[in-house]
């Protein structure tokens, strides 16, 4: 019985596979003989008018084959909306009756969507400068790092609602110089300049911000306000990390009714529990501040870490029997970060290794002899990753500097913006347009 299943099964499937052919063959000389019918029609009521060296309304219809839609894809697009529409053939002029003009319209409206659904063309975007955005999303991609473009870049103009419409992406000699600043800003961040002076940033959390509750996921379990940031630390070095108690419109420190404790935190890892005494009438200006000596110094590698600096949660209510209590008798001494401070580098001990490090320098040199070499396969890689293709890298000058180590020069395929590296390769990156690079032993000629 299974036999007889089996053998009906297979009996079954080659019946199918020998019909398929053959259904195949007719749904083809199906369409043909439909596209032959539909240009007869076009023939008849529309390329009387639309052919020739001279055709109404600058419209040639005689190149149009009906089977093969994708050719001409313009032309067909204006032709499928004048036909919906009705509007062609003009009034007083024969027409095709209705259900012939509906299934020519259908014919050629499912045609091109399964064009475009087999082929599809979504075109080239033009060339333009990139935005904000573009450019930050553009160096994570290149280089693995993460920067703040609004605190870098003047904000994009926008046309029709967008700020990336190349026709409003002008470049201005102002911005120009901005980017090429940021991109010098963004190289030293991501190959580690050691001779860097120290640096402070800070970050501020609005002071508005009632801080009553375990503010992120990124704070600890169990904390109450403060905030969590990440830092890029540059290099390899000591850092020192502040915290400023959030204050009110007097400058008075708040949360101070009780003494309370400030935990301080690096990649979830305690640094310090400090402990603030109670003390009501502490302001600014008032002596010695209370968040004065809120800061620990410590040797931090070279990459973005996350602080967090929170209180630990206690309860604001007398324990007991809970009976009802107004808002206004809760005792309000919520205490609240106002800033975190990083200082730094101190002591360098090295650029360190980073995500960055790692993407740029694909080379290290052994020796001073391998320097010339190293830089070569540095800047085709970087060059290669940059651009949508790979580009051709005509010229790597080299020449003494002040400093040691060499400066390069490289061509692009298209206008990126200048990048300087230093570190530990010692290399400068000049990018340029593609016209007026000229290289030769021992300089470089940019003239254009």
């Amino acid at each position: 019985m299974l036999q007889t299943r089996t053998l009906a099964s297979i009996g079954i499937a080659l019946a199918v596979a020998a019909l398929l052919p053959a259904a195949t063959l007719q749904a083809q000389n199906s369409n043909s003989s439909a596209a032959s019918d539909y240009r007869t029609t076009l023939q008849l009521y529309c390329v009387g008018c639309h052919s020739g060296p001279t055709p109404f309304a600058g419209l040639n219809l005689e190149p149009l084959d009906f089977a093969n839609l994708e050719e001409n894809g313009e032309i067909w697009e204006k032709l499928i909306r004048k036909l919906r529409a009705r509007q062609m053939p003009p009034a007083g002029m024969p027409k095709p009756d209705e259900a012939t003009m509906e299934a020519l319209v259908k014919f050629v409206e499912t045609g091109r969507d399964r064009l475009a659904e087999v082929k599809p063309n979504p075109g080239r975007t033009t060339l333009h400068r990139l935005n904000r955005t573009e450019y930050g999303n553009a160096i994570r991609d290149l280089l693995a790092l993460e920067i703040d473009v609004a605190e870098l870049l003047p904000a994009d103009d926008i046309g029709y609602g967008f700020d990336n419409i190349g026709d409003v992406l002008s470049v201005s000699p102002f911005l120009l110089e901005r980017y090429l600043a940021t991109a010098g800003k963004v190289s030293r961040a991501a190959v580690g300049d050691t001779t860097m002076p120290v640096q402070y940033q800070t970050y501020t959390v609005p002071r508005a911000l009632i801080q009553v509750e375990r503010m992120t996921e990124n704070t600890p379990v169990g904390s109450r306000g403060g905030t969590a940031i990440r830092h890029r630390f540059p290099v390899d070095a000591e850092y020192e990390i502040s915290v400023n108690l959030q204050r009110g419109r007097n400058e008075e420190v708040l949360g101070l009714n009780k003494e309370r404790k400030l935990d301080l935190r690096l990649d979830d890892q305690r640094l310090s529990l400090f402990t603030i005494a109670a003390n009501r009438s502490a302001r600014f200006g008032s002596g010695n501040a209370p968040d004065a000596n809120l800061k620990v110094r410590l040797p931090v590698k070279a990459g973005t870490r996350e602080i967090a600096a929170t209180f630990l949660k206690d309860t604001v209510l007398t324990e007991g029997i809970i009976d009802r209590v107004r808002e206004d008798q809760v005792r309000t001494y919520f205490e609240g970060v106002g800033t975190i401070t990083i200082a730094g580098p101190y002591k360098v001990q090295g650029p360190g290794t980073t995500a960055s490090r790692e993407k740029i320098f694909s080379c290290r040199p052994a020796a001073r002899a391998d320097e010339q070499a190293c830089a070569d396969k540095i800047l085709a890689t970087l060059a290669h990753r940059a651009g949508s293709s790979s580009p051709a890298v005509t010229g790597v000058c080299r020449w003494p500097t002040a400093k040691a180590g060499a400066q390069v020069g490289i061509e692009s395929p298209s206008t990126w913006p200048a990048f300087t590296l230093s570190g530990a390769c010692s290399v400068k990156v000049v990018v340029v347009p593609r016209k007026g690079l000229s290289c030769s032993t021992g300089d470089c000629d940019f003239s254009r």
